[in-house]
């Protein structure tokens, strides 16, 4: 049976595809289940329209034009985040770069959704799957995303929760076969287990990205940063008060350290030259942390310091003693 926010898809399905997106056909209107055909004697668990997925606030969808997969995000017209998810790909095209922002494909609003737009993404893949396997994996990783914060804050925005929930990659070498939407075990047909291919191996660049701005702020130049609350979901940010007004763009540096201790330093054990700067990523203080740029120079410095075959070395599991 479909699910509540399949329905809710589906309803729409007539306003997507109007305007050169299509649903998986699970989701469009008449659909009948494969294997209801009792001809094909089809087990339900290996049928690609079996899978479900997708929220009330993003699908996954293909392009009509050239058959490109894609998510559609759909957010209340002239809120927030649309507003800063707008002013950051607007700023990013200006220079040609993507700066780890997901890109913005399209944008469409229609007269049967008067109170809501549709923003088109690429489709994008959990970025911790496959699992990272050498050194040099996590220092592009943490390259990459420093830059987007740079970017990011230069813009006048703060995240509020760059966590490993708002992470995303796009590395199609690395899945030979594609990888379905909604289950990250099938490649894109749905019927076969997905095959891939680790970083370091595949043929083609890996890009990571961040995503959701749906509790970021964006200040102007001379706007004082000061936000009150707990609407960030790392809930070890020393200065989180919701009586005192503290700066986001410092929590976001504590927030993004924190990830990086949480995610790799707590796992593996020949990182430990990361740990010096993941501490001033964590100071108590915020005064003490550096900001994006010098936490991103500081990084290249320390890989820089590293040699040839320290960076291609495997990660080594602390489990593994």
């Amino acid at each position: 049976d479909l699910l509540g926010n399949e329905i809710w898809w589906r309803e729409r399905s007539d306003i997507i595809e109007d305007h050169g997106y299509q649903l998986r056909s699970r989701l469009r209107r008449g659909w009948v289940p494969s294997w209801q055909d009792t001809r094909l004697n089809l087990n339900p668990f290996w049928c690609e329209d079996s899978v479900s997925g997708g929220t009330f606030k993003v699908i996954d969808a293909i392009r009509k034009s050239d058959k490109k997969d894609v998510a559609l995000m759909i957010l209340q017209k002239d809120c927030r985040e649309g507003e800063i998810y707008r002013h950051l790909t607007d700023l990013k095209r200006l220079d040609g770069n993507d700066h780890h922002i997901v890109p913005l494909l399209d944008s469409f609003q229609d007269d049967r959704l008067p109170e809501q737009e549709l923003f088109v993404m690429p489709l994008l893949h959990k970025f911790q799957r496959p699992p990272f396997v050498v050194v040099k994996e996590v220092l592009d990783l943490f390259e990459q995303l420093l830059e987007g914060l740079v970017y990011m804050h230069g813009a006048g925005v703060a995240h509020r929760d760059c966590t490993e929930n708002n992470i995303l990659m796009d590395a199609p070498s690395m899945f030979p076969r594609g990888f379905h939407p909604c289950s990250v075990a099938r490649d894109r047909s749905g019927n076969d287990e997905v095959v891939t291919i680790p970083r370091y191996k595949a043929a083609g660049p890996v890009r990571y990205y961040f995503i959701d701005f749906g509790i970021s702020r964006r200040y102007s130049e001379n706007e004082i940063h000061a936000v009150v609350g707990d609407d960030e979901i790392d809930r070890e940010i020393p200065e989180t008060s919701d009586i005192v007004a503290f700066d986001p763009f410092p929590a976001d540096i504590f927030i993004f350290g924190n990830t990086i201790r949480r995610k790799f330093l707590a796992e593996y054990r020949n990182l430990d030259f990361l740990i010096p700067l993941v501490d001033l990523m964590t100071e108590i203080n915020p005064s003490d942390r550096p900001s994006a740029a010098d936490a991103l120079t500081q990084l290249r410095s320390i890989s820089a310091a590293l040699g040839f075959f320290q960076r291609r070395r495997f990660l080594l599991s602390k489990d593994d003693g």
